[in-house]
């Protein structure tokens, strides 16, 4: 009999365990999407290493703050909002839990400018679950050139791409119809403008 106990007392704890942390991940993209960076820091632990893409590790909470204060305000900036996909997963192991999923960034109009994958560590410290190790990345090229440049400079850039082809197309043109023979080339041009 206490054996079973035993085992049932087990399996309720990770389920009370993984309720924490998804309760744990909501407060911190409140606090994302709210510009709160204390609260959003306050999830870490004090030894914690942050790994985000394309820059250096931040270690400890002051170096976590430093850098999610900064990527906080820019993206208040910017007008995006964070929002984890529909299905993570979590764990739960004695005082050590995991999650992973996936995530989107929209802009203010809704369109989604980045999306991709997470993976949190979390340690039970003083009946709260901290981060010790977090870190995300992108999944595409093209959506991290949507979060550093802007979906308007990437339209932009693309315009100018469409407009240069275009251009380019005239000159290869106006370069056959120079070089052929008199007369062939005005004949060409007339039938182009429906002449």
């Amino acid at each position: 009999m206490e054996r079973r106990s035993r085992s049932l007392e087990s399996a309720a704890h990770p389920a009370a365990g993984v309720a924490a942390i998804h309760a744990a991940d909501q407060l911190w993209v409140k606090a994302y999407n709210a510009g709160d960076a204390d609260t959003v820091a306050g999830r870490y632990d004090e030894h914690e290493v942050l790994l985000p893409p394309g820059a250096p590790a931040a270690s400890g909470r002051a170096a976590t703050r430093a850098f999610l204060a900064k990527d906080i305000a820019s993206s208040a900036k910017e007008g995006l909002t964070f929002s984890p996909g529909p299905k993570p997963d979590r764990g739960v192991c004695g005082d050590l839990g995991w999650a992973s999923g996936t995530y989107m960034v929209k802009d203010k109009a809704g369109y989604v400018v980045d999306a991709g994958k997470y993976l949190s560590v979390s340690r039970k410290k003083g009946g709260k679950w901290l981060y010790v190790r977090d870190t995300w990345n992108s999944d595409g090229a093209r959506a991290a050139a949507a979060a550093r440049c802007g979906a308007e400079e990437i339209a932009q850039s693309a315009k100018a791409q469409s407009r240069q082809r275009r251009r380019d197309c005239r000159l290869r043109r106006y370069s056959l119809q120079s070089k052929a023979p008199h007369g062939l080339g005005r004949d060409v041009r007339r039938r182009d403008k429906g002449f």
